[in-house]
């Protein structure tokens, strides 16, 4: 019997935490969307975002890819619409269509960076190079890979010591390369 009170208690438990969750993510919903009317996107898209992972739902997924897309981070909504694409495919939903033509018009929005390293030194084969905080792994050099507008910083390390670093431009729509001689570094 103890042991049935406690597997009963246990999922009441979990109940009760998953419906805490849809609550706060509606609340955090109604809240992103009354910010979104009033055209205050930057405080908007977060909220989008929290109710989202609190409560997967594919309408806040595509209310939050166009609050993205409205403040111009436009590879993050250009993510999040491919992500609402495979989810209306999968659920075949009637939103599809309109996922797919939301995430065609920014496609060609998507500023790229190309990360050109050469190493031909075993020693230049031990540095990273991360883009922010996250390490590029060597397989997406010569890649132009999609990111957000604005200033991108590249840093080439060594363990834990940081020893260059380099600043791109990125622009809605264009394509730039980063250069790095790791040898040199």
């Amino acid at each position: 019997m103890i042991v049935g009170t406690t597997a009963w208690m246990s999922l009441w438990t979990i109940q009760a935490a998953f419906a805490d969750d849809k609550a706060a993510a509606e609340a955090l919903f109604q809240e992103a969307k009354k910010l979104s009317g009033e055209g205050d996107y930057d405080k908007a898209c977060p909220k989008f975002a929290a109710s989202f992972k609190l409560d997967k739902q594919l309408g806040t997924l595509m209310n939050w890819a166009d609050c993205l897309e409205t403040v111009s981070k436009v590879a993050s909504a250009w993510a999040r619409w491919n992500e609402a694409a495979e989810w209306a495919k999968r659920q075949e939903d009637k939103r599809l269509s309109y996922i797919d033509g939301r995430k065609k018009g920014v496609a060609s929005r998507l500023p790229k960076i190309i990360v050109d390293a050469t190493a031909q030194t075993p020693a230049a084969a031990e540095l990273t190079i991360r883009r922010g905080n996250a390490v590029i792994v060597s397989a997406s050099f010569g890649i132009a890979l999609p990111t957000d507008p604005g200033t991108v910083v590249f840093s080439v390390w060594r363990k834990d010591k940081k020893l260059h670093q380099e600043e791109a431009i990125a622009r809605e729509g264009k394509q730039t390369t980063v250069h790095l001689d790791l040898d040199a570094i």
